[in-house]
């Protein structure tokens, strides 16, 4: 993901090493899933086709 800049109006609250880490992991579960679903789709294609 590109390095973004934390702007001086951002509220201070905000926990960014956080959300960078749960953005991660949420792209790193949908990359597994589409593996697992493009995995399964294949198998079935061998099983039945």
């Amino acid at each position: 993901m590109a390095q973004t800049e934390i702007l001086s109006e951002a509220h201070p609250a905000m926990d960014y090493d956080a959300h960078e880490k749960s953005y991660r992991m949420f792209l790193r579960l949908i990359q597994y899933s589409a593996a697992g679903a493009a995995f399964i789709l294949i198998v079935l294609a061998f099983l039945w086709g």
